[in-house]
C-alpha cells in the first residue's frame, strides 16, 4: 500500500509538474501570441495615423496647386484681355473674363495677404485689369447687341447674345434677346394684320 501512495503521490506530482508546465507554457505562448497580437496592432495604428497624416498633405497639396493654377490663370487671363479687346476678338476677352470670375477669391485674399510687395501688385494689378474690363465688355456687347438689333444683323445678335453669360450678365443677355424677339414678333404680327386687312 506505501508503495501505492508512493506511486500516486508520484503520479500526482508528476502531474502537478506537467500541468504546471503546460500552464507555463500556454502561459508564455499565450503571453507572447498578446505580446504579438498587441504589437501588430500599435503598428496598425501608427500606419493609420501615417496614411491620415498623407491623407492631410495630400489635401493641402492639391489646394496648393489649386491656388498656383488660380494665379497663372489670372495673369495669363490679366494678358489676354487686354490683347483681345484691341483686336475685337470678343469671345476671346469674354473667356477671359469669365475665367476671372469664376476664379476661388481665397486666390484675391492671398494677393492681400503677400508679404512679397512684386507679386502682391502684379496680382492686385491684373484684378484692376480684370475688373475694368468686364465692365467696358459688357458696355461694348450690350452696344454691340442693340447695334445688331437696330440694323438687324441676325448673325451679330446671335454673337453678342452669347457673350452675356461669359460676363456673368445672363438676366440681362435674356431680357435684351426677349425684347429683340419680341419685337420681330409685333413687326410680324403688323405684317400679317395689314396682309389680312388688304385682303379683306
Amino acid at each position: 500500500m506505501a508503495a501505492r501512495i508512493d506511486e500516486e503521490e508520484t503520479l500526482v506530482r508528476s502531474l502537478e509538474e506537467m500541468l504546471h508546465k503546460t500552464y507555463s507554457t500556454e502561459h508564455t505562448a499565450s503571453s507572447d501570441v498578446a505580446r504579438s497580437f498587441n504589437l501588430a496592432v500599435t503598428r496598425l495604428k501608427n500606419q493609420m495615423t501615417l496614411v491620415s497624416a498623407l491623407d492631410v498633405a495630400k489635401g493641402r497639396v492639391v489646394e496648393c496647386l489649386q491656388r498656383v493654377s488660380d494665379l497663372m490663370d489670372l495673369r495669363t487671363c490679366a494678358d489676354g484681355v487686354s490683347v483681345a479687346m484691341e483686336q475685337e476678338d470678343y469671345e476671346l476677352a469674354a473667356r477671359h473674363i469669365h475665367k476671372f470670375l469664376t476664379l476661388d477669391t481665397a486666390v484675391f485674399q492671398m494677393g492681400e495677404q503677400a508679404e512679397a510687395k512684386d507679386t502682391g501688385q502684379s496680382m492686385g494689378r491684373s484684378y484692376e485689369i480684370l475688373r475694368e474690363a468686364a465692365a467696358e465688355m459688357k458696355s461694348i456687347v450690350e452696344k454691340r447687341f442693340d447695334q445688331a438689333v437696330e440694323s438687324n444683323d441676325v448673325a451679330s445678335i446671335q454673337r453678342f447674345f452669347k457673350l452675356f453669360p461669359l460676363l456673368n450678365e445672363h438676366a440681362n443677355g435674356i431680357r435684351r434677346f426677349g425684347d429683340y424677339l419680341c419685337a420681330e414678333i409685333s413687326k410680324l404680327a403688323e405684317r400679317n394684320y395689314k396682309v389680312i386687312l388688304s385682303v379683306l
